[in-house]
């Protein structure tokens, strides 16, 4: 076969990629065959043609050494190599040095380790800002002290202003929130209207009613009736019973307040839950949103007692204090007192195993102390005992997610219900830090509740919970007989 030097054939352009030790192989295997095809003119061409294969393979092993692995060609520059010997032939000195160490360059980063491991580090830093970065930065930011602008009204909104005027002007200005006269029922005898109090100051009564005239919910022989019956009257609800609550009518700060009542029988009924208690103020009875964030909140201290959860999820649920005294002038209608709607249960009955009456006296507060475990040298127990008529025992209920319970058994006798007899249920108390609360059977003391049982925790990070200073509506549910 002979072969024209000077008039190479074209070589058209590749639309492969090859490997650059492949190509080189490729390059040796032509020379070969064609050394043993060709007639070669003279020795002087062999020896040409020998060393220009020599000098190819070892470029093609030197290359090998230095490399640790094989490295795809772009397939650009494939096509200026083959292009380069259009119109010459091919030869170690028609691609210039540069040119190759361009290629190998390309070739090399095109395609390296570092290329392969990059979308992995990519990876990971994301996965690092989103799981550690972002949580950190949000925990040191959270709690930053907020410092007010210069105008404390720069960012009251026009309505606000608004409506503060209207209320200003309304036709209930200086028009007070309840009577300044209570009504005294004229049924009510003589020695009830006075009572002398644990102190021995004498409290002169200022409501009161028998119950023997109609207008009550419903009025049987002198006694207020309230009944449960398993009857609908609002949709997806089984039962209806009646209910008393003296909201925006009755409050009270400090006092006694007592009942005269039959329990309902047999007391094990689906829904057994007569009660007679007191709410703050500020909440009402049936309207959940007026709750949120004030029950059973009795607190006047700027701690973490007053934030959600108490920041501790496992500590308490509490939504926080929404009218706490953690404000600053100027900015909030607020004088920087804290309010709630703390709340004293007279009694919630039950019964045990269907044959031990028992109330409970409760006092429930908010925030809590650490795992609800309250100051219990600070409680009274007058005549300790249980499942005994007349007797009382601390409840080993300490309260819920939502509040925090300081609470009594006291047991009763199985007669006091169904209007067989009546017994009478009171409750004395002292608002403030220093205050108490003192429930009575009979008149006579049951248990007792100092102030220092909620006194500050340093376990829990809160301060002095207070005996309700609020003042106090009274609020009863469902089954129970009020005879005076």
């Amino acid at each position: 076969m002979n072969t024209d030097t000077s008039n190479p054939p074209q070589t058209p352009k590749s639309a492969l990629s090859f490997d650059a030790e492949e190509n080189v192989s490729a390059i040796e295997k032509k020379r070969v065959y064609s050394l043993d095809a060709q007639q070669l003119p003279d020795n002087e061409s062999t020896f040409a043609d020998i060393r220009e294969f020599n000098t190819l393979k070892k470029r093609s092993c030197d290359e090998r050494r230095t490399s640790s692995g094989t490295y795809s060609k772009n397939k650009k520059a494939q096509e200026v190599e083959e292009d380069v010997g259009e119109n010459e032939p091919k030869t170690s000195t028609d691609m210039s040095s540069s040119r190759r160490l361009s290629l190998k360059n390309r070739v090399i980063v095109s395609s390296g380790p570092l290329s392969r491991a990059f979308p992995v580090v990519l990876v990971l830093l994301l996965l690092i800002t989103l799981f550690i970065i972002i949580p950190l930065l949000s925990f040191f930011n959270y709690g930053r002290k907020f410092t007010p602008k210069e105008d404390p009204l720069r960012d009251i909104d026009y309505y606000d202003i608004l409506f503060y005027q209207q209320a200003e002007n309304s036709s209930v200005k200086n028009q007070p929130l309840v009577p300044s006269n209570f009504k005294i029922d004229p049924d009510t005898p003589e020695d009830k209207k006075v009572y002398r109090s644990s102190k021995g100051k004498d409290w002169k009564l200022v409501f009161s009613d028998e119950f023997n005239v109609d207008g009550s919910r419903k009025i049987c022989d002198g006694n207020l009736l309230l009944k449960l019956e398993d009857v609908s009257s609002e949709p997806n609800l089984n039962y209806t019973s009646g209910m008393i609550n003296s909201w925006n009518k009755l409050c009270f700060q400090g006092g006694y307040l007592e009942a005269n009542v039959s329990f309902p029988s047999p007391g094990d009924a689906t829904g057994y839950w007569p009660a007679i208690w007191t709410l703050g103020n500020l909440g009402r009875v049936g309207f959940g949103s007026t709750n949120d964030g004030l029950w059973p909140y009795t607190y006047n201290s700027c701690d973490l007692g007053v934030l959600v959860n108490q920041t501790n999820r496992y500590l308490s649920w509490l939504p926080g204090q929404r009218l706490n005294a953690c404000v600053c002038s100027g900015d909030h209608p607020s004088p920087g007192i804290g309010r709630g709607a703390p709340e004293i249960d007279l009694f919630e009955g039950t019964v045990i195993n269907s044959q031990f009456p028992v109330l409970s006296m409760s006092y429930q507060a908010a925030p809590f102390d650490f795992h609800m475990d309250y100051n219990k040298s600070m409680l009274t127990v007058y005549d300790e005992g249980e499942k005994v008529p007349g007797k009382t025992h601390i409840n080993p209920y300490r309260g819920g997610n939502m509040q925090q319970a300081i609470s009594a058994g006291h047991y009763i006798d199985a007669n006091v219900h169904g209007g067989k007899q009546y017994q009478t249920f009171g409750f004395e108390y002292k608002p403030g830090p220093d205050g108490y609360i003192i429930w009575f059977a009979d008149r006579k003391p049951v248990f007792r509740v100092n102030s220092g049982v909620v006194g500050p925790n340093k376990n829990s990070g809160v301060s002095q919970r207070v005996i309700p200073e609020e003042p106090m509506g009274e609020g009863n549910t469902n089954v129970i007989y009020f005879h005076y």
